[in-house]
């Protein structure tokens, strides 16, 4: 994985960077400690040497945060970069799976749609032709057969003057008891008059 990566990147320089400041101490402990070193230090050379290295061994702790900053920030946009990638891809993978379910229903829907198709020819038989539905319908009384024309407007006026029940008296129900009476109202008076 990415993590496992990473992490081997950052051991592998941390150990290079143990590695260098071993091999400077083992460098320090191996000066000598007899004549030389007397006139080293009498001289003044072993003072510029010590100056020197601490500089060098600063500057390699130096350099070895700012590779380790850099490789962390690197390994930072690396995982941010999956991790983007892998929301597009769960995102992509969403919308694929929305498409298929309604690929999926359009085909059950057409499937349905046709054996319904097969099932009614099934029905009217070899020669493939409709039944009649006449015995389906119940003649009125007094209806017109076929080949007379329809009269639309009769039909308009007969229903028009058709009688229906009588509505409910909405007054009387909605009285209060003791109140006013729905037959103290008439539809020609109104329910409330304003006075001045």
């Amino acid at each position: 994985m990415q993590k496992d990566e990473h992490r081997a990147q950052r051991d592998a320089l941390r150990h290079g960077y143990r590695q260098t400041v071993k091999d400077v101490r083992a460098r320090a402990s191996a000066t000598g400690q007899r004549a030389s070193a007397f006139l080293g230090r009498v001289s003044g050379v072993d003072l510029i040497r010590r100056t020197v290295h601490r500089y060098q061994d600063a500057q390699r702790l130096k350099a070895y945060r700012a590779q380790s900053r850099d490789l962390k920030d690197r390994q930072w946009q690396e995982t941010h970069a999956l991790e983007a990638r892998a929301a597009v891809q769960t995102q992509e993978m969403g919308r694929k799976e929305g498409a298929l379910g309604k690929v999926g229903q359009r085909e059950l829907a057409a499937f349905m749609r046709d054996q319904r198709t097969k099932q009614r020819v099934h029905d009217r038989g070899e020669d493939g032709v409709m039944p009649s539905l006449e015995h389906l319908i119940k003649p009125e009384a007094g209806a017109k057969h076929d080949h007379e024309e329809a009269d639309l407007l009769g039909a308009f006026e007969k229903a028009k003057s058709r009688a229906g029940p009588e509505p409910p008296d909405l007054f009387a129900a909605a009285a209060p008891k003791g109140g006013f009476a729905a037959s103290q109202l008439s539809s020609k008076q109104p329910v409330f008059a304003y006075t001045a």
